[in-house]
Order: C-alpha cells, then sequence, then structure tokens
C-alpha cells in the first residue's frame, strides 16, 4: 500500500491549542498592544466640544376638537396653543 500521496490533517486537542498560543504570546502581544494605541490615538485625538440641540413642538391638532357623534353638527374650533399648554 503507497500513502505516499495521501496525507491527513494532525488533530489538535485543547491542551495542544493552548501550546500553540502560548508559545505565539509575543505575536498576539504586539497587535493587542498596536489595536490598543490605535484606539487610544482615535479617542485622544477627537474632537473635545460637543454641540447639542432640542426643539419643543407644541401643536394643536385634530385631536383637541370634540366632534360630536349626534346632533346637530356644528363646527368645532380648536383651542389655541396657549389655550392648551
Amino acid at each position: 500500500m503507497n500513502t505516499a500521496g495521501t496525507g491527513t490533517r494532525p488533530r489538535y486537542g485543547v491542551l495542544d491549542v493552548v501550546a500553540l498560543l502560548l508559545r505565539e504570546w509575543m505575536v498576539m502581544g504586539a497587535v493587542f498592544l498596536a489595536i490598543c494605541a490605535i484606539g487610544l490615538g482615535a479617542t485622544f485625538l477627537l474632537r473635545k466640544t460637543y454641540t447639542a440641540a432640542a426643539s419643543l413642538f407644541v401643536g394643536v391638532g385634530q385631536e383637541y376638537v370634540y366632534q360630536a357623534r349626534v346632533g346637530t353638527p356644528q363646527p368645532s374650533i380648536p383651542p389655541s396653543a396657549a389655550e392648551v399648554a
């Protein structure tokens, strides 16, 4: 039987994966420090002033107008904004 052309993938256990990760701790540390440095640099270089805006709309709509369902229809006048507020 000739097995020279067929290759099998190695099967790693949990301890093998941990050992592989610990072997490359310098690379992982360098990548971590680079990502942290980029994040801190972007954070410290942002603008220090923030603009806030707010608005309040007080309107009078149809929900403030009483419309009788029975009786003679009379035109209803909506209240003014000062009356509602």
